[in-house]
């Protein structure tokens, strides 16, 4: 997987791209500390049109997400497909704001 981030405003835009799986582990955990060492961000956009699978540790990794971010909010956007099939069925509605 990809993974590109960029800063807008007071947001964090992070752009997936590939299968997120337990492969990508390193990558996304270097990539969270670093966006969320950043001062005055607000909020975070996680961008998942290029994703088609994700696996059980994706969801740990976004579940770490959230734990780390505290009460700055993530919205996970463009969800569609298998992936967002998985993340209704795992409840991540209720953790992250999605569209």
């Amino acid at each position: 997987m990809q993974i590109d981030w960029h800063l807008v405003s007071s947001t964090v835009v992070i752009r997936l791209l590939g299968n997120f799986t337990a492969a990508d582990h390193r990558d996304f955990k270097q990539m969270m500390t670093a966006v969320l060492a950043l001062h005055g961000v607000s909020d975070f956009c996680v961008d998942l049109a290029d994703v088609d699978y994700l696996d059980s540790s994706a969801l740990g990794l976004l579940s770490q997400f959230h734990d780390r971010a505290g009460r700055r909010p993530i919205k996970l956007t463009h969800c569609h497909g298998p992936v967002k099939m998985v993340l209704v069925i795992a409840n991540y509605e209720k953790l992250f704001q999605m569209a």
